[in-house]
């Protein structure tokens, strides 16, 4: 799973392990390539995150979208100077090179989740783009969230799984309460 998904599915996670409470569940907090390598490795069952790209082999069912939101400070509206921004390589990266938000940014500070860069926003560190699932989740009244709409962007949620591989009778559960069909 990745970092920032963890909050939109471990409450499914949870509502799994409630009803089947003798089984036990591993989950990891990795970075995509690592976790789509495991899974064409035999290692893990279910991926969950966002994967732009699956490799050969790899499928994967819709579980959420959710577009791209602008964080700011309330007080602090409109300054444009430094975008907090997740690191090279990530799926908001990839979006944001061609959205045109990076244009005239000079003064760009990456960091690796959408928590960690709403925090530093709370903290006056300048503004962020992150996911609207991610933003939504938060409760801070300092904050002030603009969700960007589709136009500039709408990305998956997703579970992958290897394709042809039969799941445990545990794992399709999982799987199950994950998409929202118990």
């Amino acid at each position: 799973i990745g970092g920032d998904y963890t909050s939109f599915f471990v409450p499914r996670m949870q509502d799994f392990l409630a009803a089947y409470p003798r089984v036990e569940l591993s989950m990891r907090v990795a970075r995509r390539s690592d976790s789509l390598a495991a899974l064409q490795a035999g290692t893990t069952d279910l991926c969950m995150g966002v994967f732009p790209r699956l490799p050969q082999g790899i499928a994967a069912k819709v579980v959420a979208r959710t577009t791209m939101a602008l964080v700011t400070r309330k007080d602090d509206e409109n300054d444009k100077g430094r975008l907090i921004i997740a690191p090279r390589g990530s799926a908001i990266r990839q979006w944001l090179r061609g959205s045109g938000f990076l244009e005239g940014r000079s003064n760009v500070l990456e960091c690796p989740t959408c928590q960690t860069a709403i925090d530093l926003v709370a903290r006056g560190a300048g503004q962020a783009i992150v996911h609207t699932i991610c933003a939504t989740r938060e409760d801070k009244p300092e904050l002030h969230i603009e969700e960007l709409g589709e136009g500039h962007g709408k990305m998956q949620l997703v579970i992958a799984y290897k394709r042809g591989a039969r799941l445990s009778r545990a794992a399709q559960a999982l799987f199950d309460y994950v998409v929202g069909s118990p």
